[in-house]
């Protein structure tokens, strides 16, 4: 598995969380989670190994052992999500998405760990 086809896999499980998704195409969130993890369009140049740093410097590096180890993925919360991105990261990708912050941080809360829980991308 590729870094797109993560990142692809990502879109997917946004698109299916608890999220209201209904107006939103899922290429369109693949190239807003590709810019939200400073990727291009085409998923080049995505960057998983800052969401684990931030995860530390968040203190919360339980959460990334977790994702990262053959153990259940522990949950992530909303003040979790906005721990470890910006205000304006968030901002940007709800505007691109045209979704507002509580779906934002739903649809994050069930992608990301499905996301770094891909071993493959470690590799990048």
């Amino acid at each position: 598995m590729d870094m797109v086809e993560i990142v692809r896999l990502g879109a997917q499980f946004f698109n299916q969380s608890r999220a209201n998704t209904q107006a939103v195409d899922e290429n369109s969130i693949f190239a807003a989670l590709c810019h939200l993890l400073d990727g291009n369009d085409q998923g080049q140049n995505v960057d998983l190994q800052s969401i684990i740093k931030a995860l530390n410097q968040a203190e919360l590096s339980n959460i990334a052992h977790s994702w990262l180890s053959n153990d259940v993925n522990a949950h992530i919360s909303a003040t979790n999500i906005t721990a470890i991105f910006s205000v304006e990261k968030l901002v940007a990708f709800g505007a691109e998405l045209n979704m507002p912050e509580q779906d934002v941080i739903l649809g994050l809360q069930d992608a990301l760990p499905t996301m770094i829980d891909q071993p493959a991308w470690r590799r990048y």
